[in-house]
Formats: C-alpha cells, sequence, structure tokens
C-alpha cells in the first residue's frame, strides 16, 4: 500500500493586488507516494491559483490543508490519478528494478 502527502516548497505571492496583499499566485509541490517500506517516491510540478474570490486567504493565514484543497481543486482527481500511477511505476521499479547498471566483472571496484 502507497501513502501519498503533498509538500508544498515554495509560494510565489504579489504583495498587492486589487487593493489585497500577500496574494499566493502560484504554488511549488511535491506529491510524494512512500510505501510500507519506506521507499517513496515523487512528481514535482507548479500550479497558478486563479485570481482571489469572496474566500480570499492571506498568504500569512495560509494551512497545509487550505493549499492541499486549493491544488486538488485545480489540478484535478483525474491528473491526480496519473501522479499515483507514476509513483507507483517508480516505486516499483526501485523494489524490483527493470534493469541495473554494472561495470565490467573485470574491473575491481574496490
Amino acid at each position: 500500500m502507497i501513502n501519498y502527502t503533498w509538500n508544498f516548497t515554495k509560494f510565489v505571492v504579489l504583495p498587492n493586488y486589487n487593493s489585497l496583499e500577500k496574494v499566493v499566485k502560484t504554488i511549488h509541490w511535491e506529491f510524494i507516494g512512500r510505501n510500507e517500506d519506506d521507499v517513496y517516491a515523487t512528481v514535482e510540478g507548479s500550479t497558478d491559483i486563479s485570481e482571489p474570490d469572496n474566500t480570499f486567504v492571506n498568504f500569512d493565514n495560509l494551512t497545509h490543508s487550505i493549499v492541499e484543497e486549493w491544488i486538488v481543486n485545480v489540478i484535478g482527481e483525474e491528473r491526480i490519478a496519473e501522479f499515483k500511477l507514476a509513483i507507483e511505476e517508480k516505486i516499483d521499479d526501485i523494489v524490483v528494478p527493470k534493469k541495473i547498471i554494472l561495470m565490467p566483472p573485470w574491473i575491481s571496484t574496490e
């Protein structure tokens, strides 16, 4: 089983926008999948956030859950399912590699 989490690494913020302060414009993120053996893989990206509306949240008042809700709403469940599949394939390749790179057996690695 793979557990998925979001990590938000940095934010592009407009200091002033239409009389609002610290308006989030872009969020850089990592979507991380980790299996029960602590093997993990990530998908990284950045997402532009739409214009502020009546539910505007100033950067200083953001929480992880608010940002996660924004990202999930913008990216969409279909795209997130694609991320999960990519992460699952990366983890499978770490656990059971499809190919490995080896040095010639006559060369000492010591």
